[in-house]
């Protein structure tokens, strides 16, 4: 017996756990698993498929919609952000059809959501890809490296502030930027915008830098996530620089590792410092992968005891 999973997500959602979940899947002989985004909606019968995966926003597929033998599963990445977060996370409590199964990225977000009517649950933490882990680090450019969305939102330009004020010291942005922002800085040649990048080619390009800047407010809910990023830097062997915060702090003491701390409100990098620093990364980057992580889970061993019993 096949069970096909479906993961549905907008055309919008950046979600490279999904290529993961799919890469994993389709090596394991019983399964097939689909990325709705490489349908058409024409193309798109939720009666093809055993499991209907979703990333939660509001809304969605209705458990009475679906065959009894179908399976529908939650996944919540992350707090809800923007204007009135909690009142949003609320309402996803209380509006959002049951599914069959919940995955959570940590306790955090589970004790956070608290859902109290018994559904079953797995948390399932952020990994990186093979790539990060196979990629040699061969510094060619000096300066500083930066993944992630360049927003107002994500405080991002009190960073550029402090860059802006230091000619020499480059600074490589990779990922969606405000017009506005790249508007803004445009006159200084040292902050360099590099727009998104294809998913896998992000550890070629990253492995050319020595430093890699984690900015993350530390306010909630960012402060409680995992920061993929970090993850991504430490697999390759960066050496980080980092605001300091809760999540970054625990995952630095867990793993023995040594990063360059400074004032997410108050940027203030000493770069000579830095130069000196007592860097010191993970022992196993291998316990981030994605194969990894996903297997530790569980949440294969629940999808096959739901089929079992139907």
């Amino acid at each position: 017996m096949t069970i096909s999973i479906l993961f549905v997500r907008s055309n919008q959602a950046y979600l490279p756990e999904i290529e993961a979940y799919v890469t994993y899947f389709n090596k394991l002989p019983q399964y097939r698993a689909v990325d709705s985004q490489t349908l058409t909606e024409e193309t798109i019968d939720y009666a093809d498929y055993d499991v209907i995966w979703e990333f939660k926003g509001f809304g969605g597929v209705k458990r009475k919609d679906l065959a009894p033998h179908q399976m529908l599963i939650h996944e919540y990445l992350s707090l809800s952000t923007g204007q009135m977060p909690r009142i949003k996370d609320r309402l996803k409590k209380m509006m959002n059809p049951k599914p069959d199964l919940r995955i959570f990225l940590n306790t955090y977000i589970q004790e956070q959501m608290h859902f109290t009517d018994g559904i079953p649950y797995h948390y399932r933490d952020m990994g990186v890809s093979e790539g990060f882990l196979n990629q040699s680090l061969a510094p060619q450019r000096s300066g500083y490296v930066y993944v992630g969305v360049v927003s107002d939102e994500r405080q991002i330009t009190t960073l550029l502030e402090y860059f802006k004020d230091y000619p020499d010291e480059d600074l490589y942005l990779i990922g969606d930027a405000d017009e506005a922002i790249q508007t803004r800085y445009q006159d200084f040649s040292h902050l360099h915008f590099l727009g998104r990048q294809p998913y896998q080619e992000i550890p070629k390009l990253l492995s050319q830098y020595q430093y890699g800047i984690n900015f993350i407010p530390d306010e909630f809910p960012f402060n409680k996530q995992t920061s993929t990023k970090l993850l991504e830097y430490v697999a390759l062997g960066l050496d980080i620089l980092s605001t300091d915060y809760e999540w970054v702090r625990d995952f630095e003491a867990a793993q023995g590792a040594n990063f360059y701390y400074f004032d997410d409100q108050a940027p203030a990098i000493d770069f000579d410092a830095v130069k000196t620093h007592s860097f010191r990364g993970i022992d196993e980057p291998s316990a981030l992968a994605w194969d990894k992580i996903i297997a530790e889970s569980g949440i294969v061993e629940a999808i096959d005891a739901f089929m079992q019993a139907r």
